[in-house]
């Protein structure tokens, strides 16, 4: 067993067709409101849905790793990434002056601000999970002899009921349909994350983020994340 397999995309990339929430079935609709609650995120990762694909497969690795997601380790790890993310040199320019310019008000941008938030804390992990499962399907096995932690404080993710506006493809005008094309095209992704889609519910803003961000977009984080996952457990 190998888990420092190189991570190769791949050529042609296959079809990727998550399980949105509405067209889960009971037992599965059950494990992804299970999931979030865990998580404490308002929203199903499309790469939880994409492996809920092998009901399964997803509903294995879920159970495997529900009790560890609330625990201190893995709350660490969590921040760990996601301090690794903000991190990264993008050398974007402030984008305030023309959203200010546009008319976009402070409460505007705060709400702009908290929406980041939530996602900010939430992709950590999500892409926790991915490295997890690439790992076992790769032979590794997770160790049962490490002790875990309950957290400081139980309560870390966004206030329960909260519900996201998304803009999906068919919603939008062409400019933001080409947008989204653009962006799935540079990034390497044949899908749109949830990210994007929430955060395209303000147009002029997401066109200009996009913009001061397109050149120096690249995947991040990658060999962080797997060096996070292999210090919560003990690889055999």
């Amino acid at each position: 067993m190998n888990p420092n397999l190189p991570r190769l995309k791949p050529n042609p990339i296959p079809k990727i067709a998550p399980i949105p929430e509405y067209l889960a079935d009971p037992a599965l609709k059950e494990i992804y409101e299970d999931t979030k609650a865990a998580l404490q995120v308002p929203w199903m990762g499309v790469v939880a849905m994409s492996f809920a694909r092998y009901p399964r497969f997803y509903a294995t690795l879920w159970g495997g790793f529900r009790e560890l997601s609330a625990s201190a380790q893995f709350l660490a790890a969590c921040h760990q990434l996601r301090q690794e993310a903000e991190a990264a040199s993008l050398s974007a320019p402030s984008i305030l002056r023309k959203l200010h310019e546009l008319g976009y008000t402070e409460p505007e941008i705060a709400e702009i601000r908290a929406l980041i938030e939530i996602f900010s804390h939430g992709n950590m992990p999500y892409l926790l999970i991915a490295t997890a499962g690439r790992l076992l399907l790769e032979g590794n096995e997770i160790g049962t002899s490490r002790s875990i932690s309950k957290p400081a404080q139980s309560r870390h993710g966004a206030a329960p009921g909260r519900s996201l506006v998304l803009m999906e493809p068919h919603h939008a005008e062409r400019q933001l349909q080409d947008l989204y094309e653009d962006l799935k095209s540079s990034l390497g992704l044949p899908f749109l994350n949830t990210d994007y889609r929430a955060l395209a519910r303000w147009p002029s803003y997401f066109d200009i983020a996009w913009r001061s961000l397109r050149l120096s977009a690249r995947p991040a984080t990658r060999t962080r994340s797997r060096e996070c996952t292999k210090r919560l457990w003990r690889w055999r």
